[in-house]
């Protein structure tokens, strides 16, 4: 069982992430599992491999933390839902699989492989002054890739359409030694922690508090 990594909050906010490194077929994956009749019916819809590697994937997180996939549903815009907790995200590549769960915050999760294509549509969500200061590309691509994560993790939690990467999130300028920083809308604050491992970067953020 390829569980690649998980760990629990050490702060008043409440929540798990674990990650799964998706190295198995589809058979191995579906081992263990008892799926709903409509998830059943959605992983026989899905025409790529990778995908249906991810959404076993995926139920097999759930059962590491003890939740059955029939207790995991989703919102017209494809926001999860667990039944037993306040909060659930999940994020996944083709090599990984991520999922946080909140107890008693909105959480948001993102992983990212670093790609430099990145730095060419880094306009369209992100500011360039600190970015630009790093003359390593690897170094800009995996900040950039973070910045790109923590953006995504945060229109997760707020599921509000139409949100703009650029103009309506804006994350607090950090290092990439800290491994955490903030984030912020106008109407509420985040933090946002961060690992880089395999060519990945994985962001885990929950919401601190609501700005009046």
């Amino acid at each position: 069982m390829p569980l690649f990594k998980s760990l629990s909050s050490k702060s008043i906010q409440e929540y798990k992430i674990a990650v799964w490194r998706i190295s198995e077929d589809e058979l191995e994956l579906r081992k263990g599992l008892t799926l709903s009749q409509l998830s059943d019916q959605r992983l026989q819809h899905m025409k790529g491999e990778s995908q249906r590697k991810a959404f076993l994937a995926i139920r097999q997180l759930l059962k590491v933390f003890g939740y059955k996939d029939e207790s995991l549903y989703y919102n017209p815009n494809g926001k999860p839902f667990l039944k037993e907790v306040h909060s659930i995200s999940i994020s996944h590549t083709r090599q990984y699989a991520a999922l946080a769960i909140g107890f008693n915050c909105e959480v948001g999760i993102d992983i990212e492989s670093h790609r430099e294509q990145i730095e060419r549509i880094a306009h369209k969500f992100s500011g360039s002054g600190a970015v630009q200061q790093l003359k390593d590309r690897p170094q800009r691509i995996e900040k950039l890739t973070t910045i790109w994560g923590v953006k995504e993790s945060i229109y997760k939690i707020l599921d509000r359409p139409g949100l703009s990467f650029l103009k309506d999130i804006r994350v607090d300028d950090f290092q990439l030694e800290a491994k955490h920083s903030s984030a912020w809308t106008d109407d509420a604050r985040f933090h946002f922690s961060f690992d880089t491992f395999d060519n990945h970067t994985l962001v885990y953020t929950y919401k601190t508090k609501e700005l009046s």
